[in-house]
């Protein structure tokens, strides 16, 4: 385990010696940041960009832009605003020379994702995987194909994820989803089964993510087993339509009815419990806001029964995640690469 509060006083003293080290910079920077020293961090981020504005500094300040925002000192305090676009311009400027490793190209990807601009991130996250293929950016391939719903080039994706798979279930549960959206009932049971298998270990993903794959290829009992493996009770309502359906194709119409009056009975009693709470310190407006919400999600659960009494089956709203990486070089934690050959 590294002593980072040792690791900050060193550095400091070989600063005094070499204050213009970029690399001794860099280091002292992440040093920082272990430390949650944010506003310190970034000053040496700064100042190593600007002695040398290679692949490393403009790759790392804009990472930095990316995780933590921007600083700025107002009134003797820092405000931290959103540097989102500060970060493009830094990575566009980093990939312009060419660099040999997939962070730049990566964390590029990555942010377009995250802004909704999936088109332009493809090229990027293409030109990483031809450099190094991870978890990350195989993933997050499969995820702009499916959502465009093409499932099969997902699966291709997410499959070819699963075999760098470091404590992260996502990609097998996303390929799992895409097996079944395929009808590859098989396939779909068998990942099903892996989940299920690993989630015991790794508690990674939720059962009732899970679930979905035995919902889509219509294993109903399997579906309900899964589902209800985990306490169901606090799930938002917005996860109950499937399986209350679930439990209509198992013909269990009164447990359906018991569930469903049970949450009501729940919400019910959470409200008029809140009206006593003299701890809850309401603002204005906030308690009616509260209980209008309430009664919506008591009506929608309602209609949703309603519904799937006359044989209306629910769809499930799964929508597979991209996954985040560290893409600092130096990061001691990660174990990253110091730097780019172009640092």
């Amino acid at each position: 385990m590294i002593d980072f509060n040792n690791k900050k006083k060193y550095l400091k003293k070989q600063l005094k010696r070499q204050p213009n080290n970029v690399n001794l910079l860099n280091e002292l920077a992440i040093t920082l940041i272990e430390l949650n020293k944010y506003e310190q961090a970034y000053k040496y981020l700064k100042k190593a960009y600007h002695l040398k504005k290679g692949v490393k500094q403009l790759n790392n300040l804009a990472y930095f832009y990316y995780t933590e925002c921007k600083p700025t000192l107002v009134n003797g305090e820092y405000e931290w605003e959103d540097a989102n676009k500060e970060a493009i311009d830094l990575l566009e400027e980093a990939i312009a020379q060419n660099p040999s490793s997939h962070f730049p190209y990566d964390l590029l990807g990555e942010i377009l994702l995250y802004a909704e601009k999936d088109d332009k991130a493809v090229d990027y996250i293409l030109k990483a995987i031809k450099i190094k293929p991870t978890m990350n950016n195989l993933n997050n391939m499969g995820v702009y194909y499916y959502q465009k719903s093409n499932f099969a080039e997902a699966a291709d994706y997410f499959k070819k994820a699963t075999k760098y798979r470091v404590n992260s279930l996502t990609p097998l549960l996303n390929y799992g989803i895409c097996l079944a959206e395929l009808n590859r009932k098989e396939e779909a049971l068998e990942v099903g089964e892996k989940l299920l298998e690993l989630n015991e270990e790794l508690g990674d993903v939720s059962y009732q993510e899970i679930s979905y794959i035995y919902y889509i290829i219509k294993e109903y009992q399997k579906f309900e087993e899964t589902f209800t493996k985990d306490d169901i009770m606090f799930l938002c309502v917005d996860w109950y339509p499937p399986y209350l359906y679930g439990l209509y194709e198992l013909g269990k119409m009164d447990e359906m009815n018991r569930f469903v009056a049970s949450v009501i009975q729940k919400k019910e009693k959470e409200m008029q419990d809140s009206l006593h709470d003299e701890e809850q310190d309401w603002e204005e407006g906030e308690y009616e806001e509260y209980i209008e919400e309430e009664k919506k999600e008591i009506a929608f659960l309602k209609t949703e029964k309603n519904k799937v009494l006359i044989g209306i089956q629910p769809g499930v709203d799964y929508e597979a995640s991209y996954e985040k990486d560290c893409y600092l070089f130096g990061c001691m934690r990660h174990e990253n690469p110091k730097s780019d050959y172009r640092f």
